[in-house]
């Protein structure tokens, strides 16, 4: 007898090896069938997606009202979204005149001034709240309530700012609104006649296929540029900023500011005179009360600091007036 029939492990090694093929041929097999009938599902769910989106709604009454149930769902929300945003706004109000606003803008500015004189806030000699060219002639009746909004936003700017307690307000300077830079009737009367075109909006993001914006800015909010230069503390100064970004309901008038530009410049441009002799000083703290003997004079944190902003108030526009104004047609000239 053959050493291979006494040995039975090798016909049984083999046997088990080629069972073993078997199965992962069939496994093999099975996970190539999945594969391509996911493939083909995969395909087949896009073609249809594909196809949807590039047809139309069959025009059957349970498509118009689901239509209609998805668009006045989705108009609820973006309602719901102004009413949240709108409240860091002074509403428009329609029945502003020239002449009412003329009358605010001159109250605005004189509280101003009191409340810098109070807080001993130095004014600078050529300082205004940008409205100039109001103080003696009126704005249109179409540019007074958008005027209007926009003081109640410059002068919380302004309190804001000596609230935070700057030493100085230096500068401030707004740009006019595009309706008032609109163009006069032909009869030559002072209502606007066609407001100037707006500018493009640079801050518009592309759309992820490459298209264009999703929604044009413009739609959605408006910038009104401003310009501010201020004084003070590093203290001041940051507690100026921290207000302006974490505006909360319930301030009063509380706007919605962002920073575009900021600019800090230290009035300590040299350091400190080594040559100077700091001696044993008594004082009182400010925190305690109490008398403190104080050898040691500050070298940082004691300087005044100049703070160049260029922000924009964001004013969200009201969806509803949007859509009315939309289905409004144009006014055939006359």
């Amino acid at each position: 007898m053959s050493k291979g029939k006494s040995n039975s492990f090798l016909p049984g090694y083999f046997a088990v090896l080629g069972l073993g093929a078997l199965g992962l041929g069939y496994l093999a097999w099975s996970a190539s069938s999945s594969a391509d009938e996911a493939q083909a599902s995969y395909q087949s769910t896009k073609d249809s997606l594909d196809s949807m989106q590039r047809g139309t709604i069959f025009p059957n009454a349970d498509n118009e009202a689901k239509k209609k149930k998805l668009v006045d769902a989705l108009a609820d929300k973006v309602k719901t979204l102004f009413d949240g945003v709108s409240k860091f706004q002074s509403p428009i109000n329609s029945a502003e005149t020239g002449e009412s606003f003329q009358k605010k803008l001159v109250a605005t500015e004189t509280a101003i001034k009191e409340a810098a004189k109070g807080r001993k806030i130095t004014l600078a000699e050529t300082f205004s709240i940008g409205f100039d060219k109001y103080a003696d002639s009126f704005a249109s009746a179409q540019a007074a309530p958008k005027l209007a909004a926009e003081l109640d936003a410059v002068a919380f700017l302004l309190n804001t700012a000596m609230a935070s307690g700057v030493n100085s307000l230096d500068s401030f300077k707004r740009e006019e609104l595009a309706i008032e830079a609109a163009a006069p009737a032909a009869d030559g009367s002072t209502k606007p006649g066609t407001p100037a075109a707006p500018v493009a909006n640079s801050n518009s993001q592309p759309a992820r296929n490459g298209k264009g914006p999703v929604v044009e800015e413009s739609k959605v909010l408006e910038r009104q540029p401003m310009h501010l230069t201020v004084t003070g503390s590093n203290i001041a100064i940051t507690q100026l900023l921290s207000s302006l970004a974490n505006v909360k309901l319930g301030d009063s008038g509380a706007h919605f500011f962002t920073i575009r530009m900021l600019r800090v410049e230290n009035s300590m441009k040299d350091g400190p005179d080594k040559t100077v002799t700091v001696t044993m000083e008594e004082k009182e703290d400010p925190e305690t009360k109490t008398t403190v003997k104080r050898d040691a004079k500050y070298i940082l944190g004691d300087e005044k600091v100049t703070l160049f902003l260029d922000l924009d108030l964001v004013r969200f526009l009201d969806p509803a007036s949007e859509t009315a104004a939309a289905k409004t047609p144009a006014a055939t000239p006359q």
